[in-house]
């Protein structure tokens, strides 16, 4: 890395934008230093000089394997590669404005491997920028397939398509971005647009934009318009490396200009039921008509995650008994739908949700629950925010046990999941209770901008604290953590949940800016779901070992792994990309990912008391009807009905209704 000198004089300052294949720093390093800019590295550098950049330049190069007494013992230059022996890694330096010279690395001796490149000019007041040009140089990474073919930088006589790029766009220094999307109602698609805003340092001007050179993820491709096509056109440049997640493809463009489709179905009751279909769902409904909550979530007294699970299993019987044409029974929901989501907007419930100074998001005080063994009312056992009793609010305090309660929302962790929830009853009581909604606006906004605030003018919330625009999906972590490998997401349904309640509410509410805020997160979280998460064998960009899984369970900036934060099971990795279902679950569950997925899912649920027990096998029964609808409605003829309690860990925001429903009302042909 950069490392600034000891005097006061000198300075360095990076902008670091996503998409941007270089690392710039802007330097000034001014009279004698001990340390000016260096690169340090545990493995060991080999670096050669390539002058000017010409091509059909020879390199000079700071050779290891040379007698000490002809080694080089500096280069001069303005382009220079960095091999790194260890990561198989090869970078290209660039130095604006002019040429400087670099210290050659050399090991210690055999038995150490550290090298050093220093920069030996006393004065330096410019631009370095560094890229990788392969991460798999001879093929020998552990990354790599097999042999690229390409040499070593001291052999490059040639310059590849992408080393030659970077050179020709070496002097583009990104320097931000922003967002722009549109619905187009007629097409029902998705416009998103990357946009770039760039300088040159070959201009007397910064304030020109000029086109720089971009890398493009695999989704990004899947998605472009007709201008970046794969054949034919100048944008599109041949090479780039390969990442965790696929090859990083280069383009030359001002933006990244993708295009989504959007759902068909939003509420779920435009597709009417059959005959059949409606007598089946509604003896399922009559069956759970007087379903009510535990004395414990009446109360408000739990976490605000599981809350929200039940009370949108509550709304969910409200929207089909409405459906139905069952008013009575549709209203005996909502009425007690309007008391169980008012406790937690209003902040009568003993575990309250407040609004944090210090990161400016809401975020639920803690609960410390205590029944005394079913003895007593359920209770927390802390004062919360304004009581008077030791306590206080846990949630907020620091440490791993603060960091682990109510499912680490104190710290920001999932919100998008635990908001999801309560937003969709929202939306549902929007929807038909109007006069509650009015009422509760304001609050139901606070959780719209804690997980999906549109303005970078809002000073009391981030903007889109969970989307990944880039990335092209949410993450769980709401602020920065220092997890080694990067932020993570688990359950990309549940933010999918989240996007889509939003998307409802922005339509029972007729705010259609809100609701294109919705569709625009939920159609790109589906796009990432579908790309990175449901694994569509011999169709991604992972190692083809890990694609074998069919599923990733949680997914880091730089790790992919099969497996979920509760567990190794496979049933849970699989389940865990596809709860809660609602009708937008056939936008996001691809059909022939089911299809490939379906039978070990349910083997191994099947094998599990753990999932026969908690809920999770009607799961298995939904995902199977959208393969094949018949045998979908037969394995849930099957299920025990302990599997809708509202004490199971995925059983509590499901019903037998909902379960049905969603079977009954899959479409002749997806």
């Amino acid at each position: 890395g950069g490392e600034g000198g000891s005097s006061s004089s000198s300075s360095a300052t990076t902008t670091l934008v996503q998409g941007d294949p270089y690392v710039t720093l802007n330097l000034d390093i001014e009279g004698e230093e001990e340390e000016g800019f260096s690169i340090s590295s545990e493995q060991t550098l080999i670096l050669a000089s390539r002058g000017d950049g010409s091509l059909g330049s020879k390199p000079v190069v700071c050779d290891p394997n040379k007698d000490k007494s002809k080694r080089q013992r500096t280069v001069t230059g303005s382009v220079f590669d960095i091999y790194a022996s260890g990561t198989d890694e090869t970078w290209r330096l660039y130095t604006f404005p002019s040429e400087v010279e670099l210290e050659c690395p050399y090991p210690k001796d055999v038995n150490h491997t550290a090298t050093q490149i220093k920069l030996t000019n006393s004065e330096f007041k410019g631009v370095i920028r560094m890229a990788v040009v392969s991460n798999c140089t001879t093929g020998v990474a552990k990354h790599c397939h097999g042999p690229s073919g390409l040499p070593l930088p001291e052999d490059q006589v040639s310059t590849p398509s992408f080393a030659a790029a970077l050179d020709a766009y070496s002097s583009v220094v990104l320097k931000g971005g922003n967002v722009d999307y549109d619905i187009d109602n007629e097409t029902n698609t998705l416009s998103l647009r990357l946009i770039y805003e760039s300088y040159s340092l070959n201009k007397e001007s910064s304030s020109e934009s000029v086109v720089p050179l971009l890398l493009a993820l695999p989704h990004h491709i899947a998605a472009m318009s007709s201008q970046y096509s794969t054949e034919g056109n100048n944008n599109n440049i041949a090479g780039g490396h390969r990442s965790m997640l696929g090859m990083q493809v280069p383009i030359a463009a001002t933006s990244i200009d993708l295009s989504l489709p959007l759902p068909s179905v939003l509420w779920g009751d435009e597709r009417e039921l059959n005959s059949d279909s409606s007598k089946l769902v509604r003896k399922a409904l009559l069956d759970e008509a007087d379903y009510d909550l535990t004395k414990q979530w009446r109360l408000g007294v739990g976490d605000p995650y599981n809350a929200g699970k039940l009370n949108a299993r509550i709304a969910r019987l409200a929207m089909i008994a409405s459906q139905l044409d069952e008013s009575e029974i549709a209203d005996s929901f909502l009425d007690k739908l309007e008391k169980y989501q008012a406790l937690w907007l209003s902040g009568e419930s003993p575990n309250p949700l407040i609004y944090d100074q210090d990161m400016g998001g809401i975020v639920s005080c803690g609960c410390l629950f205590d029944s005394c063994q079913g003895k007593c009312t359920p209770h927390c056992n802390n004062a919360g925010p304004r009581g008077k009793g030791g306590g206080g609010c846990p949630n907020l305090g620091p440490g791993a046990f603060a960091a682990g309660l109510d499912f680490g929302n104190g710290y920001y962790n999932d919100h998008h999941f635990h908001y999801g929830y309560h937003l969709y009853a929202a939306a549902v009581l929007a929807r038909f209770r109007p006069s509650w909604a009015k009422k509760h606006r304001e609050q139901i906004m606070l959780l719209v901008r804690d997980v999906a605030n549109p303005s970078n003018q809002d000073k009391y919330f981030p903007q889109f604290r969970h989307m990944d625009f880039y990335a092209g999906h949410s993450w769980a972590g709401g602020i920065f953590r220092s997890f080694a490998n990067g932020r993570n997401q688990e359950s990309t349904s549940e933010a999918v949940n989240c996007w889509y309640a939003i998307t409802l509410l922005g339509d029972a509410l007729e705010d259609e800016q809100l609701k294109t805020v919705g569709m625009t997160l939920l159609a790109s979280e589906v796009h990432g779901a579908q790309t990175y998460w449901q694994l569509v064998r011999n169709q991604t960009g992972y190692d083809p070992i890990f694609e074998t899984n069919g599923v990733t369970g949680i997914l880091w900036s730089n790790l992919a792994q099969f497996q979920t934060w509760f567990g190794l099971y496979e049933w849970a990795v699989n389940g865990i990309q596809m709860l809660p279902f609602t009708p937008i679950s056939e936008y996001l569950l691809r059909p022939d990912w089911i299809r490939q997925q379906i039978d070990s899912f349910g083997k191994a649920c099947e094998k599990s008391p753990i999932c026969t027990g908690d809920g999770w096998s009607p799961l298995v029964c939904m995902a199977l009807s959208i393969a094949d609808q018949e045998k979908g409605l037969t394995c849930a003829q099957h299920l025990p009905k302990k599997e809708f309690s509202d004490q199971t860990a995925e059983g509590n925001g499901n019903s037998w209704t909902n379960t049905l429903h969603f079977i009954e009302s899959r479409p002749a042909t997806l």
